[in-house]
């Protein structure tokens, strides 16, 4: 009797295994995609970050009424990392006298999935938007925009 118990018991852990791959599986690439996709974020903002902190930089550095410095330093930087310009946009708004200029830039490209393709989902944008402001708290001139330096 107890060799029959045995003999209808094989193939279990099979048939187990078989059952759960596909939940496996997906699992595992969505934790694959959702990790690049938070990664390609990350390095989006990153790069909208330091267009921003460029180009604030030469705000008024000439005159608070023309802002082509400021606006082909940002512009510069995207170039640096191989955007592509309608993707990315620099805007600058402000008039200079009590409203100070201000730099917005918006970075959107489309992230492709790896796994996720096996349930239709092919691909979505990723999109960072960071802002600068150039202002002089004591109204004095040669203030620059505030960030963090690491020592030598």
């Amino acid at each position: 009797m107890l060799r029959f118990i045995r003999r209808r018991e094989r193939g279990q852990v099979l048939m187990m295994t078989l059952l759960l791959l596909p939940i496996l599986l997906g699992m595992t690439g969505m934790a694959v995609d959702i990790g690049a996709y938070a990664g390609d974020r990350r390095s989006l903002q990153n790069i909208a970050d330091s267009v921003a902190l460029a180009a604030s930089q030469e705000l008024c550095a000439t005159s608070c009424t023309d802002y082509s410095e400021a606006q082909a330093a940002g512009e510069a930087i995207l170039s640096t990392y191989d955007l592509d310009p309608i993707t990315a946009t620099v805007t600058i708004t402000g008039s200079g006298g009590s409203t100070a200029p201000k730099i917005t830039v918006q970075v959107t490209r489309p992230h492709e999935f790896a796994f996720m393709q096996i349930v239709g989902i092919q691909s979505k944008s990723v999109a960072a938007r960071a802002a600068a402001v150039k202002v002089s708290f004591g109204g004095s001139d040669g203030i620059f925009p505030w960030s963090v330096t690491q020592a030598p």
